[in-house]
């Protein structure tokens, strides 16, 4: 379960340092508020893929050159998991603050994304 999520220059969304209450989320708001960046960098975060079909590169805000998604994890482990893109370095994933290989990164919160055309 996710206690706390940060991001900075992801998509529309202004830069975020969110501690959800236990249990299921609702997340509500008008058009373009970011509800869908906000499941796609949660997405992101879980996965190092975006769920939409974008490059990483496209998924930085606007004007910049850069995103940083970082969440505090509990579960069985405790674990910080991150994921940052920079230009022109690419996507990096980290586990508790060190470098991080796919297997690793996708064991600490697993996800699954459906849509409409999905049912």
């Amino acid at each position: 379960m996710i206690e706390r999520f940060s991001c900075r220059d992801f998509r529309n969304l202004e830069p975020l340092e969110w501690r959800p209450d236990p249990g299921p989320q609702v997340v509500v708001g008008a058009n373009g508020a970011g509800k869908t960046s906000l499941l796609e960098a949660l997405y992101l975060l879980a996965t190092s893929r975006c769920f939409r079909g974008a490059r990483p590169a496209e998924c930085n805000r606007r004007g910049s050159t850069a995103f940083f998604l970082e969440a505090e994890i509990a579960g069985e482990r405790r674990a910080r998991l991150a994921v940052g893109w920079t230009e022109p370095a690419g996507l990096e994933r980290r586990l508790n603050g060190k470098s991080a290989t796919l297997a690793d990164h996708l064991s600490v919160q697993p996800v699954v994304a459906w849509s409409a055309v999905d049912i």
